[in-house]
């Protein structure tokens, strides 16, 4: 999980703010404010797929938060190139080949399907390139 990737001492201030984020929003489950607030903190520690959810979910409710559908864009958006990148590195690695290109894929797996799976709902979302969707 990324938050594991921050400091010790930045740890519990952002598991802290999680939680009251997480009771907010259990006080106010038809506010879509909390579940904005969970989605950026999940973006800012690089966990794109769990950002995505709370983005969803913050639209999703009675009283939708008015920013959410332009943060989950520029979301989609640094996916996008994300997506790009690691298209091109799988297609230069079909082209090299090798036991050790092997390795680094299956390494990398978990994260690409996360990318591409972020990616077929920013697709999804805004309709937008849809035709690039294989058949």
């Amino acid at each position: 999980m990324a938050l594991k990737e921050r400091p010790t001492s930045a740890r519990p201030l952002w598991e802290r703010a999680m939680s009251y984020y997480r009771q907010a929003a259990r006080v106010l489950p038809a506010s879509g404010n909390p579940y904005n607030q969970m989605a950026v903190m999940a973006y800012h520690t690089n966990e794109e797929l769990r950002a995505v959810y709370f983005y969803f979910r913050s639209l999703a409710v009675a009283m939708p938060f008015s920013t959410a559908r332009e943060n989950l864009l520029l979301l989609f958006e640094k996916n996008r190139s994300r997506y790009g990148f690691i298209a091109a590195a799988h297609a230069s690695a079909a082209l090299h080949g090798g036991a050790d290109a092997s390795a680094r894929a299956a390494a990398g797996a978990a994260s690409d399907v996360s990318i591409r799976f972020v990616r077929l709902h920013g697709l999804l979302f805004d309709r937008i390139n849809t035709e690039q969707l294989p058949e």
